[in-house]
Order: structure tokens, then C-alpha cells, then sequence
């Protein structure tokens, strides 16, 4: 007994000239930490649960840069949290991952391979971002930038991009099914109709899977009007004028006026009120922008012009030889206008700045 004793003596003496040691190299604060119990740990681990993750809306933020950061489709961001439009308010808390449940593991999941076919390869042209490279493809931002090592979201013109792999023909199947050819993407399939035109890789948010098109006219006068479910949810037409001064007078480019507002970046806009609205234009280069909506506390035109100016700070519309004009609605409507010498360019689009996203992808 007596020896027992003494061992556990120097076990506890020991002990604490551990600790003593421990304390002075950490802190007791990491002391603390270091001497929890580790089935404590481990018990919070295993609970299988994933709590929702929110997100505060900050000054500055859209939409799209939010579901980017989260690997989200603008689309699939308003339906997490059940938005009809595309209008958000610094400090509102929007959900960007929900709740899931799953079961703890009675043993670790093998990790898988990349597909064993052959790579399909995406060569990046120029106005490309990984957005709209993912959008065309169906897959997440952050997909992408998994299947080609990128840890940013910088890509260059010529780059070459995994976007798929095509099925291993080598492997033994039961039995043999013929090949299909792979179905063009939207961009492909307008491409074939105006092949010297520029047209749009993006139409949609939710991706351009579902979406349909009916076009009209040549390369010098055409009208595309494109649908999804049935709904018609956007335009693009080009008009061919005489002139280039005519063609200015078609853009019918608005001129700023009223009591300025500041709408960051350096630019100031103008603000007007009338019939129970408030009108905010602006200039930006040969573009006039302009936001139309209630008259409210919040001064919602102002929040959505502020979002429109955030949003041009990261893409390049096209460059109007002389004028340019932006009209819309806090509701949703857009519309943009532009003139390349003698010829106008029109795009209408239902939501709002996808309207401004189908012009920028334009190649």
C-alpha cells in the first residue's frame, strides 16, 4: 500500500510540474483548452449535424458575388431564401446553406477519383469569367476551380478549362450503347444561326439548361427573343440605321438631372421624384444608368443604384461608339440600349441586373 502510494505521489508531482511547464509555454488559457476531456471533443464531431449558415449583407454586395463566394447559382441563392427579386439590403441575413442531417460514419468513405474518360476542354476567350464558364456547363463555381487546381478566380484568354469528362468507352459494359453527340449549348446554337454576331453565353442565372429561343431576320437586323418554361424572360435584337447620328437618336440617351446622390466609387448620380416615384440616373463613361422606384422609407432606387454601380466595378459592358442607355426598374424590368456606329443593340431582360449580366457576356 505504502508503495502504491508513493508511486501515485510521484505520479501526481509529476503531474504538475507538467502542467507548470504546459502553462508557461500556452498560457493558461490554452491550458484549459488543451486539458478538456477527449470524448467531450469527439462528441461534438460526431453529432452529424450541420447547422444553416447565414450571411450579413454588406455594403457593396449583390447577389452574385454572394453566391459566388458560396459556390451558389444566383438562382438557387433566391430560392434558399424565397427572393422574387434580386434587390438586397446591407445587413439583411440571407441563408447561403441549409440544415443537413447525416448519420455518423461507422467507417471512413473511400475518396473517389476524377472520371476515368477523357477530359472535354473549355479554351477561355475573352470577356469569360468562371461564372459563365460554370453556368454553360452546369456546374458550381466551385467545381470548376476543383477540376482545374485553381485556388483564385483569375483565368486569362487562351487558358484551356476542365468543364466534363466524356464517358470511358474502355471499360466493359453489359451491354453496348451507342454514342450521342453531346447537345449544344445555347451560346453554340445561336452562334450557328449569327455566326459574325455577338451573342450572349449567359441568359439565365439558373443556367441556360431550360432555356429556349426564336429568332428572326440576318446578321444587320435580327430579333431573338428567349423563354424559359414557356415564360419569355428576355430579348436581344440588333437594328442597322443609315447613320451613326441616327442611330444615337434611337439609343435616346436620358441626361442626369436633380439633387445629387452619391452612389459610391466616385460616382454621383441624380435624383428626381415624380407621380410617386423616384428617378436615379448617372453617367459612367458613354452610358447613362438610370433606376426607377418608390417613393418609401429605405429610398429603395438609391439602395438598388448603389448595388448596380458595386456590380460594374467587376464587369465591362459593351463599348457604345457614342451613347449607351440603362433603364430599370427596382422590380425587376431592364433594359439597355447601345450604339456600334450605325447599328443598335437591345437587350430587355424580367430580372432585373441579369439583363446587364446578358450584355456583358456577349462575345
Amino acid at each position: 500500500m505504502e508503495k502504491f502510494e508513493s508511486r501515485k505521489s510521484r505520479r501526481v508531482q509529476k503531474d504538475r510540474r507538467f502542467r507548470k511547464k504546459l502553462a508557461k509555454k500556452i498560457g493558461k488559457d490554452a491550458l484549459a483548452v488543451a486539458l478538456v476531456p477527449t470524448f467531450l471533443v469527439a462528441g461534438a464531431l460526431n453529432t452529424g449535424a450541420v447547422d444553416n449558415v447565414y450571411y450579413m449583407v454588406r455594403s457593396g454586395d449583390t447577389l452574385w458575388s454572394i453566391s459566388r463566394r458560396y459556390g451558389l447559382t444566383v438562382g438557387e441563392l433566391m430560392k434558399l431564401n424565397g427572393l422574387s427579386s434580386d434587390l438586397i439590403l446591407e445587413n439583411q441575413r440571407l441563408l447561403v446553406q441549409k440544415n443537413e442531417t447525416s448519420a455518423p460514419a461507422s467507417a471512413p468513405t473511400p475518396t473517389t477519383s476524377a472520371p476515368s474518360g477523357k477530359s472535354v476542354i473549355y479554351t477561355v476567350v475573352a470577356g469569360n469569367t468562371l461564372w459563365h464558364i460554370s453556368q454553360t456547363y452546369h456546374l458550381s463555381v466551385d467545381e470548376l476551380k476543383r477540376m482545374n487546381g485553381l485556388t483564385g478566380d483569375t483565368i486569362y484568354i487562351g487558358q484551356k478549362l476542365t468543364v466534363g469528362y466524356e464517358a470511358d468507352t474502355s471499360a466493359p459494359t453489359a451491354t453496348p450503347t451507342p454514342s450521342v453527340p453531346a447537345a449544344q449549348t445555347l451560346y453554340e446554337q445561336l452562334k450557328a444561326v449569327f455566326p459574325q454576331s455577338k451573342m450572349p453565353t449567359s441568359v439565365s442565372s439558373a443556367g441556360d439548361a431550360g432555356v429556349q429561343f426564336q429568332a428572326s431576320g440576318d446578321e444587320n437586323n435580327f430579333s431573338i427573343h428567349f423563354t424559359l418554361n414557356g415564360q419569355e424572360i428576355a430579348t436581344y435584337q440588333k437594328v442597322l440605321y443609315t447613320s451613326a447620328d441616327e442611330a444615337v437618336q434611337a439609343v435616346n440617351q436620358p441626361q442626369p438631372s436633380g439633387q445629387e446622390v452619391p452612389l459610391g466609387y466616385n460616382i454621383i448620380g441624380k435624383s428626381n421624384n415624380g407621380a410617386g416615384s423616384q428617378y436615379i440616373t448617372w453617367r459612367e463613361g458613354n452610358w447613362v444608368l438610370g433606376v426607377q422606384g418608390r417613393i418609401e422609407e429605405g429610398s429603395p432606387a438609391v439602395v438598388y443604384a448603389q448595388k448596380v454601380v458595386a456590380l460594374l466595378e467587376q464587369y465591362f459592358l459593351p463599348a457604345p461608339s457614342n451613347a449607351g442607355a440603362i433603364r430599370m426598374t427596382v422590380d425587376g424590368q431592364s433594359t439597355l440600349s447601345w450604339n456600334e456606329n450605325n447599328a443598335v443593340y437591345t437587350v430587355t431582360h424580367s430580372a432585373g441586373v441579369e439583363g446587364l449580366l446578358l450584355a456583358v457576356s456577349l462575345q
